[in-house]
C-alpha cells in the first residue's frame, strides 16, 4: 500500500525544488560568490547536499525528524542570507571602501549600477530566500502533523 501525498507535502516538494534550483544557479553563475566568498560557496553547497538528504528521507518514509531537520536547516540558511546582506558580505572580506549597504545593493539590487549586481543573481538570491523561508515554515508545520 502506498502512502498518499498531502497538499502540504506537495507544497514542500515545490518550494524545495525552487529553492534548490535557485541555489544551484548561484553556485554556478554568481562570480562574486565564487571569487570573494569561497567559504559561503562551500556552505551553500553543503546546504544543498544536507537538504537533499533530508528531503529524500521525508519522501521515503515521512519521518517527523527529517521534516524538522529540513525546516531547521532552511531557517538557518534564511537567517544566514539576511545576515550576509546586512553585514555587507562578501564585500566586507574584500575591504571595499564605503561598503555600508553594499551587501543589500548587491543581493537585492537587480542590476543596480556600481554594485556588481546582476538581475539574474539578485532574482536567484531573492527566489532562494523566499522559497527557503516558506519551505522552513511548511516543513515545521508538517513535522507537527506527523
Amino acid at each position: 500500500m502506498t502512502r498518499r501525498t498531502t497538499t502540504i507535502e506537495y507544497l514542500i516538494i515545490e518550494f524545495f525544488t525552487v529553492g534548490i534550483l535557485s541555489s544551484l544557479y548561484l553556485l554556478v553563475f554568481d562570480r562574486v560568490l565564487q571569487t570573494l566568498a569561497p567559504l559561503h560557496w562551500a556552505i551553500l553547497l553543503a546546504y544543498i547536499v544536507i537538504a537533499a538528504v533530508l528531503f529524500a528521507i521525508t519522501r521515503a518514509n515521512g519521518a517527523r525528524l527529517a521534516y524538522l531537520g529540513l525546516g531547521a536547516i532552511s531557517a538557518l540558511m534564511v537567517l544566514a542570507m539576511i545576515a550576509d546582506a546586512a553585514l555587507g558580505l562578501p564585500f566586507s572580506k574584500a575591504h571595499v571602501a564605503n561598503s555600508a549597504g553594499l551587501g543589500w545593493s548587491y543581493l537585492f539590487g537587480f542590476g543596480a549600477a556600481g554594485t556588481g549586481s546582476t538581475f539574474a543573481v539578485s532574482f536567484a538570491f531573492t527566489l532562494m530566500l523566499v522559497s527557503l523561508a516558506i519551505l522552513a515554515a511548511l516543513s515545521y508545520a508538517r513535522s507537527r502533523r506527523a
